[in-house]
């Protein structure tokens, strides 16, 4: 049996039984990771079929609201559920990519995504930090196979999973630059302007992202810590395996 043949069977089989793991633990939790976080998370998403203004809500992040909508029809565990599949895709687009980027098992990428400490619990939450994990590799996965205006337009629209997108925005811009793929610059900015749109038709400023942003004047509640936090709490975050 090939290699190649060895890592396909391990991968499906470790993603089956991920799949039994997060699906049980969405479905059976009796709390929310992140408690109030994530429950406001759902109350945000459900609250758009009565309200529709709710799908461009910042806190909520619009990405996350407009794909995980009809899963909430079946309550906050069914948000879950969708965090649960979002997860099982990154890790899946995880080992595409490492296998691309030439590591001869791919599968050690879906055991290295799936049960890290600080990533695992999500499929107990309606946070949208696996939806981020998702956009990122695929915008990732799609430029490594030189799909640059599907990568392109893949993270035009991370800014709407998670506001630290934008850091990503730039970063795109240079690689593609670097590469010589101009024609693709311009999709970069295609999710903006497709929200920018629905903002206008639902009676905002075209650049309402900006004009409503939340951040910049709230003082965080999550407080302040040293520089080497990741480095001093790695156990925590990666796990002992992983340290």
């Amino acid at each position: 049996m090939t290699f190649l043949k060895i890592d396909k069977i391990c991968t499906y089989l470790i993603l089956g039984i991920s799949a039994f793991l997060l699906g049980y633990v969405a479905l059976y939790s009796v709390s929310h990771y992140e408690d109030s976080e994530s429950m406001n998370h759902f109350f945000i998403v459900e609250a758009i079929f009565s309200r529709p203004e709710m799908a461009l809500d910042h806190w909520g992040k619009p990405l996350f609201i407009a794909l995980s909508a009809p899963f909430s029809l079946f309550g906050d565990k069914g948000v879950m559920i969708f965090n649960a599949i979002i997860m099982l895709l990154s890790a899946w687009f995880a080992s595409k990519l490492a296998k691309g980027l030439g590591a001869e098992f791919g599968f050690l990428a879906v055991v290295c995504t799936l049960f890290l400490p600080v990533y695992f619990p999500f499929a107990q939450s309606c946070l949208t930090e696996p939806l981020f994990g998702l956009v990122a590799l695929m915008g990732a996965y799609y430029f490594l196979k030189e799909k640059y205006v599907l990568a392109s337009i893949l993270i035009s629209f991370i800014i709407f999973s998670r506001s630290e997108g934008m850091l990503f925005i730039p970063i795109y811009l240079a690689v593609l630059l670097v590469k010589k793929q101009v024609k693709a610059i311009p999709f970069l900015f295609f999710g903006f302007i497709i929200y920018a749109i629905i903002g206008v038709w639902l009676g905002k400023p075209f650049f309402w992202f900006y004009y409503e942003y939340p951040y910049s004047s709230v003082i965080s509640f999550y407080g302040k810590g040293p520089f080497w936090h990741w480095f001093i709490h790695h156990d925590k975050i990666t796990g002992v395996t992983f340290s």
